[in-house]
């Protein structure tokens, strides 16, 4: 299943004067996929909604408004 959206992605990259291939696309899809169950199990049943405050656990990634 393809969490994320490989034309946004490759638009970001190309903005950026890089090329994505298809297994880095892969890759950052396994990441996501990885990040959300690490992110579930951490937060057990104590839970129900991912917050922007939880993502601060994900390698420093914090999302300001």
């Amino acid at each position: 299943m393809m969490y994320i959206r490989d034309a946004h992605v490759r638009r970001l990259a190309k903005a950026n004067g890089k090329r994505v291939s298809p297994s880095f696309l892969l890759w950052l899809d396994g990441k996501v996929e990885r990040l959300v169950q690490e992110q579930c199990k951490a937060l057990g049943s104590c839970k129900k909604t991912l917050n922007g405050q939880d993502s601060s656990t994900f390698d420093g990634f914090f999302r300001r408004k």
